[in-house]
């Protein structure tokens, strides 16, 4: 959890959310082993507040460490966000060479075709433009939310 999260008016937001994209890499480079396994919640929200978090495992690559360590700064306004995110992973993938498609376990998989890199191009402009629909959908939805709690002529039900 993000530390603005684990006070007592948590905070929630995407720059939250990135914290925890660092979690899950740390995790996925560790074997699946979370953050500090032997600590209590206590102790474990206590390092997170202070900005202390574990080493990242031998076995990650050095462009990996360092965008984790851009997800895990305290400060949310120099946290990075999940566009650079999607940026720096992407030129990490492409730094190693990708195994026969072939030779993958979901090649194996029956009704499973191999996806073109035109598709995925395509399938990549279709989730953008879902993602900025459902950002405009919430923003509306709390913007609507706000205006009607804050509506002095709404009374509740029991006066």
């Amino acid at each position: 959890m993000a530390p603005e999260t684990i006070q007592r008016q948590p905070h929630y937001s995407v720059k939250s959310d990135v914290w925890s994209y660092g979690v899950l890499l740390y995790e996925i480079f560790n074997n699946g082993i979370k953050p500090w396994p032997n600590l209590d919640v206590r102790q474990c929200a206590a390092n997170i507040k202070r900005g202390i978090m574990p080493d990242m495992p031998e076995i990650t690559p050095k462009e990996v460490i360092h965008l984790v360590n851009k997800c895990w700064k305290i400060n949310v306004e120099k946290r990075c966000d999940f566009k650079y995110i999607t940026k720096k992973l992407k030129k990490v993938q492409s730094s190693y060479q990708l195994p026969e498609i072939t030779n993958l376990t979901i090649a194996q998989l029956k009704n499973v075709g191999i996806l073109t890199e035109e598709k995925a191009e395509t399938q990549e402009e279709k989730d953008e433009e879902e993602i900025e629909s459902i950002s405009k959908t919430v923003t509306e939805s709390v913007s609507t939310t706000g205006q009607w709690m804050s509506d002095s002529t709404v009374k509740p039900a029991n006066e």
